[in-house]
């Protein structure tokens, strides 16, 4: 078969996917915690605190939880907590997140989904275009 020439976006691939840190935890240096949305981050603790009453980080402090998330991390620059990609993406302003991810894009879906406790709410899922969602729910209008 023999060697061929790779075009940029497979170089940039291969480096990519190469590294030793998955890509959702690459820490965005230029932003800190504020960057990420309290209101956001409120609905998701009290989502996680209803499916998981039990759960030893249900009573952590909101940094202290989103620590634990990987939702940020101690940068070894400046020994701050700053947002990681999956932080970004999951409780980021839309702002900031354009700014990361130029090509991103923000459509509402609203989804009804029935929890692990057997009760329904109704959920507004925020996708990204260029991602595949997978979703174990029944979505309608």
């Amino acid at each position: 078969m023999g060697d061929y020439h790779c075009d940029r976006d497979e170089v940039k691939a291969m480096f990519r996917d190469g590294s030793d840190t998955p890509q959702d935890l690459r820490i965005v240096e230029d932003l800190g915690g504020a960057a990420l949305d309290s209101g956001t981050i409120a609905s998701y603790r009290s989502y996680f605190q209803r499916i998981r009453p039990n759960h030893p980080w249900r009573n952590l402090n909101d940094e202290d939880f989103l620590v634990r998330l990987q939702a940020l991390a101690r940068s070894t620059k400046d020994n701050q907590l700053h947002p990681t990609i999956a932080g970004l993406l999951m409780f980021g302003r839309e702002y900031d997140i354009v700014r990361e991810f130029a090509n991103y894009l923000t459509e509402l879906v609203k989804c009804h989904v029935a929890s692990m406790t057997g009760t329904n709410f109704l959920g507004y899922l925020r996708l990204a275009t260029r991602s595949t969602v997978v979703c174990n729910a029944q979505c309608g209008a």
